[in-house]
C-alpha cells in the first residue's frame, strides 16, 4: 500500500501532474510524450485495441527508417 511520509501532505495524481498527458510526460523523465496532430501515429503505446494492427509497429518502422 502506498502511504504518504510522515508530516507530508498527500494530493492525488490530479493535483500532482494536472492532465494525464502531464503525468505520462514527467513520470519517466520526459521520455515519453503524449503526441497529436501528425506525428500520432509515431509513438509507442502502451495500450490499444489488440483486434487491430499493433500500432506501435507504425512508429517502429518510422523510426528504423529514419535513425540518422
Amino acid at each position: 500500500m502506498n502511504t504518504c511520509p510522515t508530516k507530508e501532505k498527500c494530493v492525488t495524481f490530479k493535483q500532482m501532474y494536472g492532465t494525464a498527458e502531464k503525468f505520462c510526460s514527467k513520470i519517466w523523465d520526459e521520455s515519453f510524450y503524449v503526441p497529436s496532430g501528425k506525428n500520432a501515429d509515431k509513438c509507442m503505446s502502451f495500450s490499444f485495441d489488440d483486434t487491430k494492427p499493433n500500432p506501435n509497429k507504425v512508429a517502429h518502422d518510422f523510426y528504423v527508417k529514419n535513425l540518422d
